[in-house]
C-alpha cells in the first residue's frame, strides 16, 4: 500500500523504455529513402532540390538502408557526375568506394529517414532529447529532499 504507482509499474515501464530505445537506435519498421538519379532528374544531383513530400521520388525501405552513390563517368572528352539515391540491402552506416555498372563510385549508406539527401540531419541530437524526456516521464521524482 505504501508503494506508489510508479514503483509498482517499474518492470512494465522498464520494458517500454527498452523497446522505445531499441526502436530509436535501430529503427522499428522501414525507413524512407529518396529514390532518384541525376541522369534523369537534375534536381537529384549534388545541388539536391527534392522535398520529402514528393511521393514519386521516395520509397519505404523495409529492412534496408538508404544509399547515395556518386561517380564521374568519362565518355571521350566529356566528364559527367552521376548521383544515384536509392534503397539497398541493410548496410552499416559507412562510406566506401565500389564498382557499380563498371564505374568506380563513392557510396554512402545510412539508416534513418531521408538520410540520403545531400545535407544529412543529425538524428543523434533528437535521440538524446527523446531519451531525456522518456527518463523524466518513466522515472518521475518521487522523493523530495529537504531544503537547506
Amino acid at each position: 500500500m505504501w508503494m506508489t504507482n510508479s514503483v509498482k509499474n517499474g518492470p512494465t515501464q522498464l520494458w517500454l523504455f527498452v523497446i522505445v530505445i531499441l526502436c530509436a537506435l535501430d529503427g522499428c519498421g522501414g525507413i524512407y529513402c529518396f529514390v532518384c538519379n541525376s541522369i534523369n532528374n537534375d534536381a537529384c544531383g549534388d545541388d539536391f532540390r527534392i522535398s520529402t513530400s514528393d511521393s514519386k521520388l521516395r520509397m519505404q525501405c523495409d529492412g534496408g538502408s538508404c544509399i547515395k552513390r556518386r561517380a564521374t563517368r568519362v565518355e571521350g572528352s566529356v566528364r559527367r557526375v552521376e548521383i544515384i539515391r536509392s534503397c539497398y540491402n541493410r548496410l552499416s552506416e559507412s562510406c566506401f568506394d565500389e564498382y557499380f555498372n563498371n564505374v568506380k563510385q563513392y557510396t554512402c549508406a545510412c539508416n534513418y529517414d531521408f538520410c540520403n539527401a545531400s545535407v544529412k540531419p543529425n538524428p543523434q541530437s533528437l535521440t538524446v532529447i527523446l531519451f531525456a524526456l522518456l527518463i523524466a516521464i518513466l522515472f518521475p521524482k518521487t522523493h523530495h529532499l529537504p531544503s537547506l
